[in-house]
């Protein structure tokens, strides 16, 4: 069994995850590593997939996963700027020299909110005759107690 699958295992994801096949670019900045502070610059990552409760970026920097690395992320999608933060959970390299990373993100509702409501606007555009898709995000954000707000991006 390999970390990742190990790493899955202990850790069932909670929330759905959509991916972001085209990629999206995100400013990445590391805030603290092992607890401590960190000064660090903003780096160009890749958004691979995303949910309300965390994300897969690809870069080419690497990590080690021996440290407890909080990182700062932010990026468009649907037209909204995200700003997200988590930790990183898991690493590993691709056939290309390239590093994935899991992160979860903070349970921060607001945050969390946010998120849902640009997957559900992306879900609502990318594919407008699977209603379920947006009714199972709802739910989600319901069963968590979070706002969800219209897929107009209008707040009711």
């Amino acid at each position: 069994m390999s970390d990742m699958e190990d790493h899955q295992a202990m850790y069932p994801r909670k929330f759905v995850r959509m991916g972001l096949h085209e990629g999206v670019i995100a400013e990445m900045k590391v805030l603290r590593v092992n607890g401590c502070r960190v000064n660090s610059n903003q780096g160009k990552v890749v958004i691979a997939d995303i949910s309300p409760g965390g994300l897969k970026f690809t870069t080419m920097l690497r990590l080690d996963l021996s440290a407890v690395w909080r990182v700062w992320f932010q990026f468009m999608l649907e037209g909204e700027t995200l700003r997200l933060i988590g930790s990183v959970r898991w690493g590993r390299e691709d056939e290309n020299g390239w590093w994935n990373y899991g992160v979860e993100l903070d349970s921060d509702p607001v945050m969390q909110s946010n998120v849902i409501g640009v997957l559900n606007r992306r879900l609502l555009r990318l594919y407008p005759d699977k209603l379920i898709h947006h009714q199972i995000y709802k739910m989600q954000g319901e069963l968590e107690g979070l706002r969800v707000y219209p897929p107009s991006g209008d707040q009711a």
